[in-house]
């Protein structure tokens, strides 16, 4: 699929850009997003159906969530996301490879989601266009 989305063509979303590049739904974390709206966000991508092969990018903020933020967040993914698909997550500094650790650890269902964090961009693409 060589489809390519303006960034701010999907959902309506304050702190979160949603595009969709060769069938890799990318999401830019903008500013510091609270819970309501990542929960929307969440609902947004089930709804749509653009969470089969999708791509978080927290290179321009830090990761304000706690751990039982994450878990939340997890669940809720893991409720509406039932068709096979995978999650990568791509972190601007290695502090941020904990927590995500922790979302990646709660999210997976095995034969369901597979979760990944990654350092590098280029690594993450290649990752979510492998057959699965």
């Amino acid at each position: 699929m060589n489809e390519d989305t303006r960034a701010d063509s999907l959902g309506d979303f304050e702190n979160y850009r949603i595009s969709v590049t060769d069938g890799i739904t990318r999401i830019r974390v903008l500013a510091v997003p609270g819970n309501d709206e990542t929960l929307r966000m969440i609902r947004f991508l089930h709804d749509t159906n653009l969470y089969r092969r999708r791509l978080v990018d927290f290179r321009e903020k830090t990761l304000p969530f706690s751990a039982s933020d994450l878990i939340e967040f997890a669940a809720k993914g893991r409720a509406l996301m039932r068709d096979r698909n995978r999650f990568a997550l791509v972190i601007g500094d290695k502090t941020q490879r904990g927590p995500l650790e922790i979302l990646a650890a709660y999210r997976e269902q095995e034969g369901v989601s597979e979760v990944s964090v990654f350092e590098d961009d280029r690594a993450a693409v290649d990752w979510l266009s492998e057959p699965f």
